[in-house]
């Protein structure tokens, strides 16, 4: 097998930009969890810089010091995965960030394991004798620029004049901690039941017909689970779950024997990792554990839903996601009004009791006026690689939510409806229904395999690039992202 060669470092060209803030960034990993079922993966997170025309970072990987033969590039997401790594091996991983044209040198190094010896690293400094003298830098305070230029300098260049940018600063290693749990190992109270996958993994559920719990404390099946952290932080928890039901999506929720939450899990087409969250709020259930032994109660409330696995996590984001419209995080989302006839159409920012927040409402007339998220014409997001569609809303009135896709076989536009099943479409339309139960004025939240929706209506069509999502109809909607299926 050919020798494998290394990647090129980052470059500087064109204008200068002004110097970027310093990031910090936290080495994540669980390769010893799950070792058969999970493959291994280091997670990396930071701060966000402060540059106005930030693109976004790339992470560097490689099995030897400054050596990289793997590179992630990632959009603006301050936290990003290298997977498919060896467990055992020693890995080394440093981080960029970039803007058009210009990228900034290696951030400091760090090892996974974290128990390596420390990493010197070399300084390069310029001058008329073009000497490279090895100088350690201080522990823990690595301060790397770029020359300008075309040609790859080596990282930790000291600019002695010109245009520049500089690097980030790598800071201290903060581990985090993953705990996955199979549903089906927890100790179960009848009614509910385990179930295996046509792949042959093992799911809960409680079975179909079964009434909905109303009180938690009084009645319903529990499953109940214990594990252990093994360093105090905030942990997040999510579930990997298959629910296409509207009516039949939730259970409750109890850690350490705390007051019971109400989880409305994502209504889905496919087996999905979901983030558990507090009922219609869209607030994520995030708490600060000990290190130390803990318990975990998920309770009966609503038939249906099937429970694959379970995620405990203190990674901050263990599924990275594309957002394009969240307004309660900073992201209104490029909106417009594609069809504005008749008038008197609005996107607004309006503050929902519910969410605890603001959210995007749409107004319109009915379904006569349209609302696109990503610009006013087909070409938009250009995303290439997440093609798992999330959004919630809160409807009371006929929709039609649409999203707009470059594909093998040219544009198409799947449309989902308040519809029980799918409709007909045609050559360039995909119709799937969401269920009438989506009219009831209250937040859903929908998660979709974009390419599962194509490919049941068109086999052999493959996506290419996903490049927006637009609306027919009044209400209002939040937390709008691309995944990749996770």
């Amino acid at each position: 097998m050919a020798e494998r060669k290394p990647l090129p470092g980052p470059t500087t060209k064109f204008r200068r930009i002004r110097r970027l803030t310093t990031f910090l960034v936290a080495l994540a990993a669980a390769l010893s969890i799950a070792p058969d079922v999970f493959p291994a993966s280091v997670t990396l997170s930071w701060n966000p810089v402060s540059f106005k025309n930030l693109r976004g970072y790339k992470i560097y990987c490689g099995t030897s010091h400054r050596n990289y033969s793997r590179r992630v590039t990632l959009g603006k997401a301050t936290s990003g995965t290298v997977r498919n790594l060896v467990k055992g091996r020693t890995y080394y991983f440093a981080v960029t960030s970039y803007a058009a044209g210009v990228e900034s040198g290696f951030s400091k190094e760090v090892v996974f394991p974290p128990n390596e010896a420390p990493i010197h690293d070399k300084r390069l400094q310029t001058g008329d004798s073009g000497d490279t003298p090895d100088t350690p830098a201080s522990e823990g305070a690595f301060e790397l620029q770029v020359l300008s230029g075309t040609d790859p300098p080596a990282p930790g260049v000291n600019d002695a004049g010109g245009d520049s940018v500089a690097a980030p600063d790598f800071g201290g290693i903060q581990p985090h901690e993953s705990v996955y749990l199979e549903a089906e190992a927890g100790a179960l109270e009848v009614p509910l039941e385990t179930g295996v996958t046509t792949s042959g993994t093992g799911f809960i559920r409680v079975p179909l017909g079964r009434e909905p719990v109303s009180d938690p404390l009084r009645e319903g099946g529990t499953a109940t689970y214990a594990f252990t952290v093994t360093a105090a932080g905030d942990y997040t928890f999510w579930g990997r779950e298959y629910c296409p039901y509207s009516t039949r999506n939730s259970f409750f929720v109890s850690v350490d024997s705390g007051p019971f939450l109400t989880w409305n899990t994502a209504i889905v087409n496919g087996w999905l990792w979901d983030q558990v969250r507090d009922g219609s709020s869209g607030s994520p259930l995030k708490l600060r554990l000990r290190a130390g032994d803990h318990t975990l109660r998920i309770k009966q409330k609503e038939d249906g839903t099937r429970l694959d696995k379970i995620l405990i996590t203190s990674v901050p984001q263990p599924f990275p996601s594309t957002l394009y419209c969240a307004v309660s995080r900073g992201v209104p989302g490029r909106w417009s009004i594609t069809d504005s006839d008749p008038p008197g159409a609005k996107v607004l920012s309006v503050f929902d009791d519910e969410r605890g927040g603001p959210v995007t409402e749409l107004s319109g007339s009915e379904t006569a006026n349209a609302f696109r998220l990503g610009g006013r014409d087909l070409d938009g997001w250009h995303n290439t690689r997440q093609f798992v569609l999330e959004w919630s809303m809160k409807f009371s009135e006929d929709y039609v939510v649409s999203v707009h896709l470059q594909t093998t076989d040219g544009y198409r536009e799947i449309r989902y409806k308040p519809l029980v099943g799918n409709g007909p479409g045609d050559d360039r339309t995909i119709d799937c229904g969401l269920g009438p139960g989506t009219l009831d004025g209250d937040w859903h939240t929908f998660a979709r395999h974009l390419q599962k929706d194509l490919s049941r209506a068109q086999p052999g069509v493959k996506i290419l690039e996903v490049n927006g999502f637009s609306v027919r109809g009044s209400g209002r909607i939040d937390n709008v992202r691309l995944g990749a299926g996770r």
